[in-house]
């Protein structure tokens, strides 16, 4: 479950979903509304854009996203790259 807040209307929402979150991604950059999208990595190592704007600006800039997703049990880190992501926003490894 994700909630999510809009500062500039005040309106929040909550978003349920169907995958289990590994990691999450706020972008670096702000969508034509001025709101900064997250990109959420799930157990299956796939990639969700939370909205529409999220995935325009993640593949407008996807050749400069990195993720890190870190094991605290092992001390292992797992990078992953967005550099060859498609219109489908795939990962790679």
């Amino acid at each position: 479950m994700v909630f999510s807040f809009n500062p500039m209307t005040g309106l929040g929402s909550v978003t349920r979903l169907k995958y289990k979150i590994k990691q999450a991604l706020l972008l670096p950059f702000a969508d034509v509304e001025s709101l900064r999208g997250l990109i959420l990595l799930d157990a299956n190592e796939k990639l969700h854009p939370l909205d529409q704007s999220a995935h325009e600006v993640a593949l407008s800039i996807a050749p400069s996203l990195f993720m890190y997703v870190a094991d605290p049990a092992t001390g292992q880190i797992q990078g992953y790259s967005l550099a060859h992501s498609t219109a489908k926003v795939q990962i790679t490894r």
